[in-house]
Formats: structure tokens, C-alpha cells, sequence
């Protein structure tokens, strides 16, 4: 008998991780400009143009043509908005 024989194990990963045990749902380590906009209740564009601005975090390049956020650095411009 081989190891696969007889078993039905579901080797997924688990999405729970010790700061993520609530009700909430996690969101993704990082960001589309899709996800940031849904995030925000803000277009696209609104996006791109507080970016420009300044008044929204960069994003970071991973590719060409590729722009992720860190969502810890929206979290943390979130978190400042609160305390202004």
C-alpha cells in the first residue's frame, strides 16, 4: 500500500494565522489597485490621483507594469487618518 492509497487528505494551506483568528476576514499581503479602490469606497482613478498627490501611500513596483500595496502600509495610513 502507498502512501496516497486509502487517503483523502486535503494538504490546502491555512489562512489562519495568530493576528487573524477573528470574524473578520484577512485581506491579501498586498493590494491591486482594484482591491485599494473596493478597499476605499473610491475609483480607480481617485486612486491614481491621491497617489500622485501624495495623500495616499506609493504602491511598490513588483514587475513591469506590475503595482502592488502593502496592505501594513495602508492599514498604517488608515490608522493616521484616525489620529489626525
Amino acid at each position: 500500500m502507498t502512501i496516497n492509497e486509502g487517503t483523502n487528505v486535503d494538504h490546502q494551506p491555512s489562512t489562519a494565522s495568530p493576528e487573524n483568528t477573528g470574524d473578520t476576514p484577512s485581506l491579501p499581503a498586498l493590494l491591486t489597485i482594484q482591491d485599494l479602490a473596493a478597499m476605499l469606497k473610491m475609483s480607480k482613478r481617485t486612486v491614481e490621483r491621491r497617489v500622485a498627490d501624495g495623500s495616499l501611500p506609493k504602491p511598490i513596483t513588483i514587475g513591469p507594469r506590475i503595482l502592488r500595496w502593502r496592505t501594513n502600509d495602508i492599514e498604517k495610513w488608515l490608522r493616521s487618518l484616525g489620529a489626525a
